[in-house]
């Protein structure tokens, strides 16, 4: 059997047949983890992220916005295009305040990128019922997954896709 570069779980034979999909997210964010990446558990939902992207966003760019102003900023930066995303995660972007007054702002350090700080999360399920992750981790459990899908974020955060999980 040709090496793989999954977990050892799945070069041998009599195990190759059952991978638990929460085996290779943890190898996968030990490896982040081994890269200098920061593991936050404590990041579980929806909210919890947004928080920690509100919070690196305000100290990263010294500024402390409104809750309005803080909504109307996710719906601008969010983007399924990924061409776009790039581009707005690469240079000083432009915000109008609820006072009419402009604030130019970055998502990631541009002039000490040294400085940026990144971390991994797990998966995050947003829109599903949280008994099926407790299913799809279960023991029993078996993946049709191919790959892991663990959500990446940088220090200020990035919003995953709306996704709905079944349990399998």
């Amino acid at each position: 059997m040709a090496s793989s570069k999954y977990p050892d779980a799945l070069s041998s034979p009599e195990k190759a047949s059952v991978v638990r999909e929460g085996d290779i997210e943890d190898t996968f964010v030990a490896k982040l983890r081994a890269l200098k990446y920061s593991h936050r558990p404590d990041i579980t939902n929806r909210a919890s992220l947004e928080q920690n992207f509100r919070e690196k966003f305000e100290e990263l760019n010294r500024v402390r916005l409104a809750d309005s102003e803080f909504a109307r900023l996710l719906d601008e930066i969010v983007t399924p295009d990924v061409f776009t995303a790039a581009k707005t995660l690469r240079q000083i972007n432009s915000f109008t305040r609820d006072d009419g007054t402009p604030l130019n702002y970055s998502l990631v350090n541009l002039k000490d990128w040294c400085k940026n700080h990144f971390e991994v999360i797990s998966q995050l399920l947003i829109n599903t019922d949280s008994r099926a992750r407790l299913q799809r981790f279960a023991p029993d459990a078996r993946s049709t997954s191919s790959a892991p899908t663990a959500h990446l974020h940088t220090s200020l955060g990035h919003r995953p896709r709306t996704t709905t999980h079944k349990p399998v």
